[in-house]
């Protein structure tokens, strides 16, 4: 009867419930995207296992220098859940050039490098913002990572006033 307890506990939704998976103690997740042509936002963004958010403004952002925030352990797991859907380990290191499968190639824009650490692995992709491939393919998810951690960090806070001003 007691496990049974425990067991409606966790199911009914209660944080703090032995048997949820844990997020990694490791873990830790990397964006940081560059300057182009002096115009395009230049900063990275951190994000630890705890939610603890470090933003780091370089140019072309509201806020230069380093801000902290935090996010919910929710948001860390969907990140995490977002690296494993896209596969993210078994991708390429790179996808800058013709030969890292871009079919079409933009002379003009931003670089993205995505990082993970979790349980003791560790993977970097560089992303040239100017790289295009068919829709599916490797390049739209890393778009839709970058997108993502932007999303749930809320980086427009520190980059422009006017976008999400809440």
């Amino acid at each position: 009867m007691m496990i049974f307890a425990i067991l409606l506990w966790c199911f009914i939704g209660v944080e703090n419930c032995e048997f949820q998976r844990p997020i990694p103690s490791d873990t830790l997740i990397t964006l940081q995207r560059t300057n182009c042509f002096f115009t395009c936002p230049d900063y990275m963004v951190t994000i630890s296992a705890d939610g603890k958010v470090v933003f780091q403004g370089n140019a072309n952002v509201k806020v230069k220098g380093e801000s902290e925030a935090f996010i919910s352990p929710e948001k860390v797991e969907l990140l995490i859940k977002s690296f494993k859907k896209a596969k993210f380990f078994s991708l390429r290191n790179r996808y800058s050039l013709p030969e890292d499968g871009c079919r079409i190639y933009d002379g003009d824009a931003s670089s993205a490098t995505i990082s993970i650490v979790l349980n003791g692995k560790s993977k970097s992709i560089d992303h040239y913002l100017g790289c295009h491939q068919k829709k599916g393919t490797a390049v739209r998810a890393l778009i839709e990572l970058e997108g993502l951690i932007d999303e749930l960090t809320n980086t427009a806070r520190w980059i422009d006033d006017e976008k999400h001003e809440k």
